[in-house]
């Protein structure tokens, strides 16, 4: 039993959105280590679990007294992709992250030091916000 007096904060929950994962072309994948989108591989390291933000993720959370979960990104990511595409990708991940964090205010969270607001990004570099996940 949970005790309803402790505010239970989950961090490096991780999330993806499996669309933008997938632009990303075999060969930079390869290249940077990484299975293809669509191997069993791939699948095992981002389960379609990861991409639930939703009913099923929430459930979760009450079942195992999670209040708020700060929300991280496994890899690969825009990271591993140069130029004008990856900075497209982190965009475009970071706008999605700030809208789903406000939809769901309290109940997820960025990590420290990033920027939620959409549009952060100044000369083509994200601003605090970005995406890095060499870390994991």
């Amino acid at each position: 039993m949970v005790n309803p007096n402790l505010r239970i904060v989950a961090v490096e929950e991780h999330f993806t959105f499996s669309d933008l994962f997938c632009r990303i072309d075999s060969a930079t994948l390869n290249r940077n280590g990484w299975p293809a989108p669509g191997t069993a591989s791939f699948k095992a390291i981002n389960p379609p679990a990861l991409a639930d933000t939703g009913e099923d993720r929430m459930a979760a959370m009450k079942a195992a007294g999670i209040c708020m979960q700060v929300l991280s990104v496994p890899g690969p990511g825009a990271e591993i992709v140069s130029g004008p595409d990856g900075i497209t990708i982190a965009g475009e991940f970071n706008d999605r992250m700030a809208r789903l964090i406000s939809a769901e205010p309290g109940r997820f969270e960025e990590p420290v030091g990033c920027s939620r607001r959409a549009g952060a990004r100044r000369r083509g570099v994200w601003a605090q916000g970005r995406i890095d996940q060499r870390h994991h």
